[in-house]
C-alpha cells in the first residue's frame, strides 16, 4: 500500500500529513466520505464533489430521521445510488425514510441479490417500489463507475444457497484517484479470508470496520492485506460487546488510526484524489496517526520574480575565536504524546493484570516523561519513571505485567484498574498539564 510519512506538530491543531504517490488522474474537486453516527448500525454518505452522491446503508428504522437530517444539512436533494449492503434492519431500516422523503430523489437502489425475510425488509421493498424503482443486484465480480469514482464489488458471489445474512454483505473497494476506501458490511473473518484469497486488491487507506468491531471480524490476516491508515467503526449502545477490545487492539497493532462514531459522532474524510484529511475530533479526545485538514486541493505557489540588487562590499573584521564547551541537547519534558487505546477487559483472571493503556509519542522529538502521571476516574495513579520516549514510539502501562518490549511500565496493582462499564484515562506531564485523555 501507499507509504505513510508523518510530519509532526501540535496535537489537535497541527496533526501529521499522509504522503502518497502522485495521483494517476487529475481531480478537480474534494471528495468526501462521512460515516454517519446512526448508533448501532451503519450508514455512509459518499460524494465525489462534482454532483454524484452515494448512500450506503441507513442504520435502524429509527435512524431514518438522523440520516435525513444529515443529508439535508449537506444540501443533498438527489442520490445517484442507494446501496443496501445486506438485509439486516440495522443497515436498511433508515433507508425507508430516505426513500419516502419528498425532498430527496433516489435514482437507483442496489442490493446484494439475497432478499431478507423480515418485516423491515418487506417495508423497504415496498418503499422502493412506491418510488417506481426496482432493486438491482450487484455481486462479485463487478466494476462500476460512480461519477469520478470507481467501485469494485468484492463480495458476495452469485448462486449462494441460503447464505447467512452477514456473510452475504456487499464488500466494496472504492477508488478516487490513488485513494482507496474499503466497505465491508457485516462480514466475518471467514468471508474476509475468501475475499483475500481471490487476490483482488483490498489495500485501502480507509476501512469501514466490519460488523461494528465484532471480535469475529477484522482478522490479522485481513488487516495485513487491507493495511488501513484510518479504520472507522460505526457503533452505538449494544449488548454484543461491540466493538471488541481485541478488535481494537488488532487494528491499532496493524498501524491504523481507529475512530468510533459513538465517541466522535459523524466521521468525515476528505480527499483530493492524492491526499486524505480528517476533521478535528471533539475536544477532549485524541486520535492515532492523525492528518492535516485540507479545504481544497494543494495549489502550487506562483514563483516570484527576484528583484536584482547590487551587493554592498563588506570588510571583514578579524575575530579571535573563544573556546567553548559543547552544551548537551535539552530533551523536552512535554509534547504530543497521545493515549491511543485502552485495553480495559483483561483475560487473565479476575485481577486482569493484562489490562493496559497504550500511548504513543506523535511528536517529532524525543520527550522525557519522568514524573508524568496516568490516572483513571477513580484516581488510580501511575507515575512515570526516568524514561525518554522516542518519536513514533509506543508504550503500554499494564495493570500488573512487566513487559520490557513495551517499555516495562506497570501499576503493580493486585486488582483490576480500568472499569469495564466505562472510564476515562488522563495523561498529564510533570507540571500537571493535561496532555491527552481518552474515554470509553
Amino acid at each position: 500500500m501507499n507509504s505513510k510519512l508523518l510530519y509532526g506538530g501540535m496535537v489537535a491543531l497541527l496533526l501529521g500529513v499522509l504522503s502518497l504517490s502522485p495521483a494517476t488522474a487529475s481531480t478537480a474537486a474534494i471528495q468526501t466520505t462521512t460515516f454517519i453516527n446512526v448508533g448501532q448500525g451503519d450508514s455512509a454518505l459518499i460524494r465525489d464533489g462534482l454532483g454524484f452522491d452515494v448512500l450506503i446503508d441507513g442504520g435502524k428504522p429509527d435512524a431514518g430521521p438522523t440520516v435525513l437530517d444529515y443529508l439535508r444539512s449537506q444540501g443533498v436533494t438527489e442520490l445517484d445510488v442507494m446501496l443496501a449492503s445486506h438485509a439486516d434492519s440495522d443497515h436498511i431500516g433508515g433507508l425507508i425514510d430516505v426513500l419516502q422523503a419528498s425532498d430527496i430523489t433516489v435514482l437507483q437502489v442496489l442490493y446484494n441479490g439475497y432478499p431478507g425475510d423480515t418485516a423491515t425488509w418487506a417495508t423497504f421493498v415496498s418503499a422502493v417500489t412506491a418510488e417506481g424503482l426496482t432493486l438491482t443486484p450487484i455481486q462479485f465480480p463487478a466494476d462500476l463507475t460512480w461519477g469520478t469514482m470507481q467501485a469494485h464489488i468484492l463480495n458476495p458471489e452469485a448462486g449462494l444457497i441460503n447464505p447467512e445474512t452477514n456473510d452475504a454483505s456487499i464488500v466494496i473497494r472504492l477508488d478516487y484517484g490513488v485513494i482507496n476506501y474499503l466497505f465491508t458490511g457485516d462480514i466475518d473473518s471467514t468471508i474476509e479470508a475468501t475475499v483475500v484469497a481471490r487476490q483482488t486488491p483490498v489495500a485501502s487507506e480507509i476501512l469501514k470496520v466490519a460488523h461494528h468491531g465484532s471480535a469475529y471480524s477484522s482478522s490479522n490476516e485481513f488487516l495485513a492485506a487491507a493495511d488501513p491508515t484510518l479504520s472507522a467503526i460505526s457503533v452505538g449502545v449494544n449488548s454484543y460487546g461491540h466493538p471488541s477490545p481485541l478488535t481494537i487492539e488488532r487494528l491499532i497493532n496493524s498501524g491504523s488510526q481507529v475512530l468510533r462514531t459513538d465517541e466522535y459522532g459523524n466521521i468525515t474524510v476528505y480527499s483530493d484524489g492524492s491526499f486524505i484529511s480528517l476533521i478535528e475530533p471533539p475536544l477532549g479526545y485524541s486520535v492515532y496517526l492523525p492528518f492535516i485538514m485540507i479545504s481544497e486541493p494543494p495549489v502550487e505557489p506562483t514563483p516570484e520574480t527576484p528583484t536584482p540588487t547590487t551587493p554592498t562590499p563588506v570588510t571583514p573584521t578579524p575575530v579571535t575565536p573563544t573556546p567553548t564547551e559543547s552544551t548537551p541537547p535539552v530533551i523536552p519534558t512535554t509534547g504530543n504524546i497521545v493515549i491511543v487505546s485502552i485495553f480495559y477487559d483483561g483475560v487473565n483472571g479476575t485481577a486482569e493484570p493484562d489490562e493496559y493503556v497504550q500511548i504513543q509519542n506523535q511528536d517529532t522529538t524525543a520527550i522525557q516523561v519522568q514524573n508524568w502521571t496516568l490516572r483513571d476516574v477513580a484516581n488510580h495513579v501511575f507515575t512515570f519513571p526516568n524514561y525518554v520516549m522516542q518519536p513514533g514510539q509506543s508504550c503500554r502501562i499494564y495493570t500488573n505485567i512487566n513487559d520490557p518490549g513495551t517499555c516495562g511500565f506497570n501499576y503493580g496493582s493486585g486488582a483490576a484498574i480500568w472499569n469495564n462499564g466505562g472510564d476515562t484515562a488522563y495523561l498529564r506531564d510533570s507540571t500537571g498539564a493535561l496532555i491527552s485523555q481518552r474515554a470509553y
